[in-house]
């Protein structure tokens, strides 16, 4: 199990660079477009899609991260009143839950780009190819599964940013 932690470690904490680079990039591309709107009256054609494919970044790439920090909002209404044994049985069902809704999302998003890729689809305004963009939401939610079975077999993930 340890061996898996180290290499899953480095790709979640990638995949939370990526996201995190994504995210400045969107909000140097807000500043800018507010900033040419309101002082020059000059609009920044493709700011919009701009910011919708840098969101599937953020949110492809960041899941992936979060799930290996447990950065996740949790909430655990029914914790104290459930015993505990029936909530440790929730909780892992839970998790299953979520890594097949995961894993059936990062499987659907692999085929959407191969399609996406066959049709040579392109953005509107900037004619920016899309089939990236699901590979890359695809590839993080198959992180993001392999965190999630990763930590149910009884790995520990790491919550302080460096895995062991």
């Amino acid at each position: 199990m340890q061996k898996l932690a180290k290499p899953l470690g480095a790709i979640a904490r990638a995949a939370g660079a990526i996201a995190g680079v994504a995210l400045l990039g969107i909000m140097l591309t807000t500043v800018v477009d507010v900033t040419l709107r309101s002082t020059f009256n000059i609009a920044f054609l493709g700011v919009t899609e701009i910011t919708e494919l840098g969101l599937v970044v953020v949110a492809g790439l960041g899941i992936a991260y979060c799930g290996w920090t447990e950065g996740h909002i949790a909430l655990e209404f029914g914790e104290r009143f459930v015993p505990a044994a029936l909530w440790k049985v929730a909780q892992i069902v839970v998790v299953l839950l979520s890594a097949s809704v995961a894993g059936a999302v990062a499987v659907y998003s692999l085929v959407e780009a191969a399609a996406v890729y066959s049709r040579n689809a392109h953005t509107n305004m900037l004619q920016i190819a899309e089939y990236p963009f699901y590979a890359v939401a695809g590839l993080g939610f198959l992180a993001y599964t392999a965190v999630l079975l990763f930590k149910l077999a009884g790995g520990s993930g790491d919550t302080a940013g460096t895995a062991e």
